[in-house]
């Protein structure tokens, strides 16, 4: 009887998976190598040209040290060095100042839930002296103590 659910003709099918034709999937391009712009510098083209060829690839080729030097070896020029770095300086402060901005943004939205709520602590001052007022607070031996007190 438990099983009779298993075997009936009407229970579902497995999913038909439908894979994608070999034409329709494309490989991710190369990544931007160091010797790709250095074969750029060869064949001419400007300090901007070379940033712009740096920026329009998608990984951001990192400029460390040994990058830079390797650049350098291969013919790059100082002033086009100095346009890539200058380029990366740029372009990470930017993807800093979005990241601030975006949290910004997230505690201000924050702080305006949390002002929105109804203040329900600290209890109300009592502004006159001989009136009942709620007291109470943290003791050393005993935990938590309160209640209620008329004057001081």
């Amino acid at each position: 009887m438990l099983l009779s659910g298993c075997a009936s003709p009407d229970a579902p099918r497995s999913p038909r998976l439908e894979r994608l034709a070999p034409e329709a999937a494309q490989p991710p391009p190369a990544a931007l190598r160091p010797v790709d712009l250095v074969r750029a510098v060869r064949e001419g083209v400007s300090a901007e040209s070379l940033v712009r060829l740096w920026r329009d690839d998608g990984a951001r080729l990192p400029l460390d040290a040994g990058t830079l030097i390797e650049l350098h070896a291969g013919g790059v020029p100082v002033t086009h060095l100095d346009a890539l770095l200058s380029a990366r300086e740029l372009a990470l402060r930017t993807d800093f100042e979005t990241r601030i901005a975006a949290e910004r943004a997230a505690a201000a939205t924050t702080l305006a839930a949390e002002r929105s709520r109804p203040a329900l602590c600290p209890a109300p001052a009592y502004p006159s002296y001989w009136r009942v007022h709620p007291y109470g607070g943290w003791g050393a031996p005993g935990g938590w103590f309160g209640g209620f007190g008329y004057g001081w």
